[in-house]
């Protein structure tokens, strides 16, 4: 699950596409997996990491 939630970060895969990378041929069968790890869908989970990522870019730089 640390993979896929690294694909969903990082990338613009859709899910079909992260879910097959990971091992799981039917992409609902790793949402359901998915969300039992981290208490949300991947797509809640890459629109929370976007929602972070000006929070985590200025963290960055103030570590500079």
């Amino acid at each position: 699950m640390k993979k896929a939630a690294e694909l969903l970060d990082k990338t613009s895969l859709n899910i079909m596409q992260i879910s097959e990378r990971v091992g799981y041929p039917d992409s609902n069968n790793f949402s359901t997996a998915f969300k039992r790890f981290y208490q949300l869908s991947p797509r809640q989970y890459r629109q929370k990491e976007k929602e972070m990522q000006p929070s985590k870019k200025y963290m960055h730089c103030a570590k500079v």
